[in-house]
């Protein structure tokens, strides 16, 4: 499992984050990207920033940038050498479609930088609510939060339930031998959310192997709310700062009613054993077939990286579990030595994907790495 932040330094940045963050909803006629000037470059003009009328210029950040290109549908090659050839063009191609085809969007600052360029009905469960709403459940059922961390992107809170009943298998022999090895399985969860629009609030069901520490994520198991609401009610010229109503503040403490259910819900009982039975059964389907193909066809699958493949190639090679739940702990052990905590906690996903493959998937993967090695043959 990749570590992030300690829980106080998490609280202190998302203490910080709320009093440095603004939201703004505006017509795009009343946006515009123009140049900021910048003392000591070559070309003070080559940077973009959006200016909110009366309001001031704000810096773009990659997804800010990413997501305009998105909603004005210029391709995102193109934009992005608009941007770095032609910064003058790309201000005049985003401009125009800012006024030719107008709509509210809503335009979420941080540190005076633009991070997210969003629908005027993206409802935010913002993070500073929400560790206000689940920091109490997490004392109250004494988890013990292994990682935690926030992103660009997202916020990740991963805890593990220590007081709960635990389930072992052996790796290797019967448990009589001294070469045998023990896995215990612990039930855990992963809160997560993003302010920017890269993915939902969830709370999903994870297994950490306590002897290394690898956490798999079941995401399908879990419960998630879309930041999806009721369309900001404004005049059509207004530019209003976004501010929490109180029916607002009421549908998210229903929510969070449902999320502390889904928390319990994970941590013990037949979630947990459902999940352990799956991983049970994985231990019994032995990779039949050479390992660096069987590797390169789920990488295939599951949208792996080439570097990726390779570090999880050798975590299974290096453990010596050749079966479906060896290539899941592959893929989770590897995770932890990845630069990006978005991407870790990804890999940790897919690395509960592999445990969830049908029968069928798992056998399709195999046929199609013997046709592999066949064809190099």
């Amino acid at each position: 499992m990749k570590q992030g932040k300690s829980l106080t330094e998490l609280a202190a940045e998302i203490e910080r984050q709320k009093t440095a963050k603004r939201d703004f909803v505006a017509d795009t006629r009343r946006l515009r990207m123009v140049p900021l000037l910048q003392e000591g470059m070559d070309e003070p003009e080559s940077i973009s920033g959006i200016e909110v009328e009366d309001h001031g210029r704000f810096p773009i950040n990659e997804l800010a940038h990413s997501q305009i290109a998105q909603r004005l549908k210029i391709p995102g090659q193109y934009y992005t050498r608009m941007r770095t050839e032609h910064p003058v063009l790309l201000r005049e191609n985003v401009n125009s479609w800012f006024e030719q085809t107008p709509e509210k969007r809503m335009v979420r600052t941080l540190d005076g930088n633009v991070r997210a360029f969003l629908s005027d009905r993206y409802n935010p469960l913002d993070y500073f609510d929400m560790l206000e709403a689940v920091l109490p459940m997490v004392a109250e059922l004494k988890l013990e939060i292994k990682s935690c961390e926030v992103t660009e992107r997202r916020l990740f809170v991963k805890a593990i339930n220590v007081h709960a009943k635990t389930r072992s298998r052996w790796v290797q022999g019967d448990g009589t031998g001294s070469n045998d090895l023990k896995e215990t399985y612990q039930p855990g969860i992963v809160i997560g959310n993003s302010e920017v629009g890269c993915g939902s609030v969830f709370v999903s069901p994870g297994i950490v192997t306590v002897e290394c520490t690898n956490l798999a994520v079941w995401n399908k198991a879990g419960l998630r709310r879309y930041h999806v609401g009721r369309r900001i009610e404004s005049e059509e010229t207004d530019i209003t700062d976004y501010l929490t109503d109180e029916t607002k503040i009421a549908d998210d403490k229903a929510f969070w009613l449902k999320f502390r259910d889904m928390m319990h819900a994970s941590l013990e009982g037949r979630l947990f054993e459902d999940i352990v039975d799956k991983m049970m059964a994985a231990a019994d389907d032995k990779i039949e077939t050479e390992i660096p193909r069987v590797v390169e066809v789920t990488a295939d699958k599951f949208q792996l990286t080439g570097t990726e493949s390779d570090g999880i190639l050798q975590f299974l090679i290096t453990g010596g579990d050749l079966t479906r739940i060896g290539l899941s702990q592959a893929i989770t052990r590897f995770s932890a030595n990845v630069d990006s905590y978005d991407r870790a906690s990804e890999l940790e996903t897919i690395g509960a994907g592999v445990i969830e493959l049908k029968p069928k998937e798992w056998q399709t993967i195999q046929n199609q790495a013997n046709k592999g090695k066949d064809a190099a043959a």
